[in-house]
């Protein structure tokens, strides 16, 4: 009941509101159509003023034109208004100028017609035509001025229309052009009539030019009386729309209680009836209506005959899957039981691996270490090799000595051959000359004693470096086995360190498979870890729903269905479950 006012008061609210959003529309609407044609209005007068002004203008500048005014006697009594301190805008001149008696002639017009008709410039001879000097609303006059000016500038419109929302007041420019009238007392200095480039007024001489702007006629209107209307207008509106806007409201509430909240509070009696009495979905509410309500009711119908259809095979299935559940329940904890021990004996061989991966470790080191050793020890046979042909050098520079000094104890035979052979002919010859030459023979004896003593010595000499000679070819020979030797060595060291690197490579090898093996052995042990631990948690899992199916089961109970509907239920799950294995089959 609380809901159906609730629904039906939204409904009404929602009217209101939109009755009087577009009442408001409406009247907004005319009010401002209203307020837009009073301004119009309003331009449309104040143009009307200064076109007499402007009018009045041309018409006196021809007339000055045509000779009518007797300018003479004019500028000698404006002369004498000047001198006598009374002022120029006292001699008749002064009205006779023509854009004077323009706005003078407007001005007394919009008088009696309540308006105020001003002269807004720039630069003016009278400072009370100067709207800066406005206290009220000389901002917005001075830059309505400026503006209008640069329209003009722009060869745009010579009139401008603006509201003063401070003074809640319309004014209206209508820009002034200069004539040929006017320069006589605006034009060049040159031309003064007193020669000083003063006019005959006795100010100076702007130098302007005909079709220029100088300022511009204004009217002021104020729009209270324009909003005085509108609100008139808006107080008869008011008064005609409200009794209107209540009547039909009125006869909205009774044509909204009587089709839909009646209606409606029926109908939640009744689903209230079925939702809160004692569970049973046999009822159904049966509205005998066509329009929006009466197909909700068959829905709720329609849908009332559903949950009993799906009660009723909940009922007849629950208990199958309470007794699937208890199985899910033991064979997840006996999955559980079976999954911790293998993650127990996985672990036993990932510490076996980790021990296997020390050892190789420590054989990969030992393989490095020996294999520096060897080439070590290579390094070394290659240096006694070199320092072996170096002997070898040595010993073939000494042979090739020996031979030098063999060939120079020969010379040194052959000259102590000589030498001998001369000291016999010198003996003789001394023999022959008697005891002229004994002393001779004695030199030549001594010198033959010496010969064959350089004889023995160069023998000796020579075997002893014959003697040389063959201890330095056994040396070459046994350098060159040595040589040998040290060779065979370094291919022996060469072939050991080829298989330490080899065997160091096998045992780095060996060491990364092992890894490999105890990383997938980590990782078997954590994802079988993780099976036990998902397994505890579906036998966890499987007894609260087992659990909760009981309570299912339960609940169920509590409604009150066809009991037949339930046998036709089950009837028709087991024929589905005999399609699908046959299918399946």
């Amino acid at each position: 009941m609380n809901a159906s006012r609730s629904l039906a008061t939204r409904v009404l609210l929602t009217a209101v509101a939109l009755l009087v959003t577009v009442c408001a529309v409406m009247i907004w609407s005319s009010v401002r159509s209203y307020r837009i044609d009073a301004e119009r209005n309003l331009a449309d007068k104040a143009a009307a003023f200064t076109a007499v002004a402007d009018a009045t203008k041309n018409h006196v500048a021809g007339l000055h034109s045509s000779g009518t005014f007797q300018t003479d006697q004019l500028v000698a009594e404006l002369q004498q208004k000047v001198k006598s301190g009374e002022g120029y805008a006292k001699a008749r001149l002064y009205d006779a100028i023509p854009v004077v008696a323009g706005w003078a002639s407007a001005k007394e017009a919009a008088k009696r017609e309540g308006l105020d008709f001003r002269i807004s410039s720039f630069e003016a001879r009278n400072e009370e035509n100067d709207p800066s000097n406005d206290a009220v609303a000389g901002a917005f006059r001075t830059r309505m001025l400026t503006d209008l000016t640069k329209q003009v500038e722009q060869n745009g419109a010579e009139v401008l229309t603006r509201i003063d929302e401070a003074t809640n007041s319309l004014h209206y420019l209508r820009a002034i052009r200069l004539d040929e009238s006017c320069m006589q007392c605006h034009g060049d200095p040159k031309t003064s009539p007193t020669g000083d480039g003063k006019d005959i007024a006795g100010f100076v001489m702007e130098d302007w030019k005909p079709g220029m702007m100088h300022g511009a006629y204004e009217v002021v209107m104020p729009l209270k009386q324009c909003d005085d209307h509108i609100a008139s207008f808006l107080t008869s509106s008011m008064l005609m729309a409200l009794p209107v806007l209540t009547i039909g409201l009125g006869a909205f509430w009774w044509l909204l209680r009587r089709s839909l909240g009646d209606p409606l509070r029926q109908l939640a009696a009744q689903l209230r009836d079925v939702a809160e009495g004692d569970g049973d979905l046999t009822k159904r509410l049966a509205f005998a209506r066509h329009d929006e309500i009466g197909e909700a009711a068959a829905g709720f119908d329609r849908f009332a005959t559903r949950i009993h259809d799906t009660i009723a095979r909940v009922v007849g299935l629950s208990g199958d899957v309470e007794g699937a559940s208890k199985m899910i329940s033991k064979e997840s904890q006996r999955l559980a039981q079976g999954a911790s021990t293998n993650a127990a004996t996985i672990q036993e061989i990932n510490a076996t691996l980790l021990e296997i991966t020390a050892l190789a470790e420590k054989t990969s080191s030992a393989c490095g270490e020996a294999n520096g050793g060897a080439a070590a020890a290579k390094e070394s046979v290659s240096r006694g090799g070199a320092e072996v042909e170096r002997l070898n050098q040595a010993m073939a520079a000494i042979q090739e000595s020996s031979q030098t000094v063999t060939r120079v104890v020969g010379v040194i035979q052959d000259v102590s051959f000589q030498t001998n052979l001369l000291a016999l002919n010198a003996a003789v010859e001394a023999a022959r000359a008697g005891e002229a030459g004994k002393g001779f023979a004695v030199v030549a004896e001594e010198v033959r004693n010496l010969a064959q003593r350089s004889a023995t010595a160069a023998t000796e000499t020579a075997q002893l470096i014959e003697e040389a000679r063959r201890r330095a070819e056994n040396g070459t020979r046994i350098a060159a086995e040595v040589a040998k030797v040290l060779s065979e060595i370094e291919g022996t060291t060469a072939k050991v360190g080829v298989l330490l690197g080899e065997a160091s490579a096998a045992a780095v090898q060996q060491r990364s498979n092992v890894d490999q093996v105890t990383h997938g052995v980590g990782e078997l042990s954590q994802t079988t870890q993780d099976n036990a631990a998902s397994a505890e948690e579906l036998a966890v899992t499987a007894v609260q729903s087992s659990d909760r199916m009981s309570q299912l089961l339960r609940m169920v109970e509590s409604f009150k269905i066809d009991r037949a509907a339930v046998q036709a239920a089950q009837s028709s799950a087991d024929q589905q479950s005999t399609t699908g294995t046959a299918r399946a089959d």
